[in-house]
């Protein structure tokens, strides 16, 4: 997992990209597919306006009689919490959608895709699995703002920055095939 951050700092934004709404782990790496609309069957892909990664560390505690009754802890992984912005979507409403799942597919998106000259080289954040904590629908009682949906979660497996880290990508989605993970 590469989250590219500032000096100082491991916290990621950007706007654009979607997310998937699956029963587990789905291949959320085809751009090209996803400008396409083909991730939209079954009503299943949410398109994202704003997001923010947090790269985070995970530990565990592993105290032993050497440490003298200390507490000692050790960082065993890389984890990451995200957060994201859903324009509600009447025809695909956001709060139904994340309503009957515990897990997303997340992509995205770094800068603007137009930017790019082919749409499999555009920039991008992929995770395969994200785990829902929360889904709020947020209105504006004056009425000058969009009703959204405010998504927070947390790592269910790696993220990858694409194409850059494509065939690492494509060795981790072979080996959650081969376990029977993918959704």
């Amino acid at each position: 997992m590469t989250l590219q951050a500032l000096p100082g700092g491991n916290l990621v934004q950007g706007m654009g990209g979607f997310v998937v709404a699956a029963a587990g782990p789905v291949d959320v790496s085809d751009w090209s597919a996803a400008a396409n609309g083909s991730y939209s069957t079954n009503g299943r892909r949410l398109d994202v306006s704003r997001w923010m990664v947090q790269r985070i560390r995970r530990e565990t505690e592993v105290t032993h009689s050497g440490c003298m009754g200390a507490i000692t802890r050790r960082s065993v992984a890389f984890d990451y919490l995200f957060r994201c912005e859903i324009a509600y979507d009447v025809d695909n409403p956001p709060d139904v959608l994340l309503g009957n799942t515990s897990m997303v597919g997340l992509c995205f998106l770094l800068g603007d895709p137009s930017a790019y000259t082919d749409a499999d080289s555009v920039k991008r954040y992929c995770s395969p699995a994200g785990m829902l904590l929360d889904a709020q629908t947020v209105t504006d009682s004056t009425g000058t703002d969009v009703v959204r949906q405010i998504v927070t979660g947390k790592g269910s497996s790696l993220m990858f920055l694409l194409p850059d880290e494509a065939t690492a990508y494509a060795t981790y989605l072979a080996a959650l095939q081969q376990k029977g993970w993918m959704a």
